[in-house]
């Protein structure tokens, strides 16, 4: 088994929601000095993200820990069953994959720009946020994170279930090439 196993992705994943859920329930604003969310948000494009907008309305920050954290506990459940629940990931995988591919599409198309459509190099203003939405590079980021993770688990979840595949083809081949040497032993005992 690889390092890089899909149930290896997932519980990496998981605790990836829940230190993010920590982070958006005790200090939200501690995630705009982090460097890649810096870099990957202002490199697309993205216009800066002011303190102000969590500290001005905790609320919406608070929910979607907690809908991390939710959705984190979910995950690690359903991941503690082993492979019972293999074709439970082989259905979310791609649809969560598809989820975040439309997330990151339309934060990047529907970023605000200025007047003459170029990008923004300065923070918005209050208005303005509220305007743009989910279109800041936070969820751009975040969307950006999930939509690779989601994929690297796709491809390796289509890796092991062919690897299964091909595991239970052999086996069957083996068990043929037994029951046939067996056939032809009670035959040469008949004769």
């Amino acid at each position: 088994m690889a390092i890089l196993s899909a149930y290896n992705l997932l519980r990496a994943l998981t605790l990836f929601h829940f230190a993010l859920s920590y982070v958006l329930l005790t200090n939200p604003t501690k995630l705009l000095s982090n460097n890649f969310l810096t870099l990957l948000s202002e490199s697309m494009g993205f216009a800066p993200i002011s303190a102000s907008t969590f500290t001005l309305s905790p609320a919406p920050t608070s929910i979607l820990g907690l809908f991390l954290a939710i959705t984190a506990l979910s995950d690690l459940t359903s991941l503690g069953t082993g492979d019972a629940l293999r074709h439970f990931w082989d259905a979310q995988a791609p649809v969560r994959l598809g989820a975040f591919m439309v997330t990151c599409a339309y934060t990047y198309v529907m970023k605000p720009r200025t007047q003459d459509g170029r990008r923004r190099y300065t923070a918005l203003s209050m208005s303005e946020e509220r305007e743009s939405g989910i279109s800041n590079g936070l969820v751009f980021t975040w969307a950006f994170v999930e939509m690779t993770v989601w994929f690297m688990i796709y491809i390796r979840l289509r890796e092991e279930s062919r690897d299964v595949q091909l595991r239970a083809m052999q086996l069957m081949k083996e068990r043929a090439e037994i029951d046939e040497r067996l056939r032809q032993n009670r035959e040469d005992r008949l004769d």
